[in-house]
């Protein structure tokens, strides 16, 4: 008993899982295994046939954002994020209705005209540049 190399099937929970499926471990959302030869119908866990699920690399960008993240008791990586009544951009965060104005470099007169009304990000409309006092201008190399 124990580790069945080449097994055509592999046994967990009661249930026969062919090779090359993906089975399910009760109570351990972040396990991700796979029926293969080295599944050990005993102990899947430490077997060869199941490693880890990464959620990493998008948890630290939402975290670096300032975001919550939000779980599921089934789920291993988070299920959503809350970033609170906050817009961030270029790293920098901002207040909800925020108004930001980014100028072209293309001497058209043109900007965008961006206001932190859908957290996380700025909705923005391009618009005829002119002066605005009290809100931010910003002068990009290009934003297109």
């Amino acid at each position: 008993v124990g580790a069945k190399p080449y097994s055509r099937v592999c046994r967990y929970g009661g249930r026969l899982y062919q090779l090359g499926w993906q089975v399910p471990i009760a109570g351990e959302p972040c396990a991700q295994c796979q029926c293969d030869e080295h599944w050990d119908d005993n102990n899947p866990l430490d077997s060869l046939s199941c490693g880890r699920v990464d959620c990493e690399p998008d948890l630290q960008i939402k975290l670096k954002a300032g975001c919550r993240p939000l779980y599921s008791s089934h789920e291993c990586c988070p299920v959503d994020y809350y970033c609170g009544p906050q817009c961030v951009f270029n790293g920098t965060r901002y207040p909800l209705d925020t108004k930001l104005y980014l100028s072209h470099t293309s001497g058209d007169g043109t900007c965008d005209e961006c206001r932190c009304s859908a957290p996380p990000h700025f909705t923005c409309v391009n618009s005829v540049c002119t002066a605005r006092i009290g809100h931010k201008l910003l002068q990009l190399k290009s934003i297109r």
